[in-house]
């Protein structure tokens, strides 16, 4: 999928600016970019792809917020890969740095981490995810442990709870089909054609009840 310039609606922006404050030339510190401008704007990587699948090793086909930081991020300059990079960021101050440096910041995916249209649905989940980013992260570093854990253990449950629900299918589904199950045939057929024979070892017997699994 090509996707070009991102352009989005003026109230999208000003909430951006809101999140996240706003830069000298009054656009917010957020941006939100389409692949085709995810790309490195200078030096010999120009317009090469930041953000690249490590699986497929093309460009992540998806929209992606940026957030601008300031150019001490890039390092100081008298370690700065100047051929490499082009000018240090403290050093432009045009729209593809503003005398910074725009990183990832979060992929703006639908759950399977494939593309979606940039919504207000969207735009509820950039506020939702920057909100817990904050709170975390004015937590101590024993809180967010805490906090880890709790989360892990959610996840466990999770899992108990999906394990159970679906143990409860399989005794209904048993319950409700008790009869075709407990006289299915499930021999195993050798052969071919009118040669086929049901393996002696078989026999007709119960498939199997989800009961016992309780007792």
């Amino acid at each position: 999928m090509q996707l070009y310039h991102m352009r989005l609606e003026q109230r999208y922006i000003d909430r951006l600016k809101e999140l996240n404050g706003a830069l000298p030339n009054g656009k917010p510190k957020l941006r939100i970019v389409t692949p085709a401008e995810a790309v490195h704007p200078h030096g010999s990587l120009k317009g090469v792809p930041k953000y690249v699948d490590p699986v497929s090793g093309k460009q992540m086909p998806f929209l992606i917020l940026e957030q601008w930081l300031p150019a001490d991020f890039a390092g100081p300059k008298d370690t700065y890969n100047y051929a490499l990079l082009g000018p240090h960021p403290s050093e432009c101050l045009q729209d593809c740095c503003m005398g910074g440096v725009w990183g990832y910041y979060m992929p703006l995916t639908n759950q399977y981490g494939q593309y979606v249209p940039f919504t207000d649905t969207v735009m509820e989940a950039i506020e939702r995810h920057i909100s817990v980013a904050r709170r975390y992260s004015e937590l101590t570093p024993e809180q967010r442990q805490l906090a880890l854990d709790a989360d892990l253990a959610t996840a466990e449950q999770k899992k108990v709870e999906m394990a159970i629900r679906e143990s409860n299918d399989d005794i209904e589904h048993y319950l409700n089909h008790k009869k075709e199950l407990d006289n299915a045939d499930n021999r195993v057929i050798i052969g071919l054609g009118k040669n086929a024979l049901p393996d002696v070892k078989g026999g007709k017997e119960a498939i199997g009840n989800p009961l016992e699994k309780l007792i």
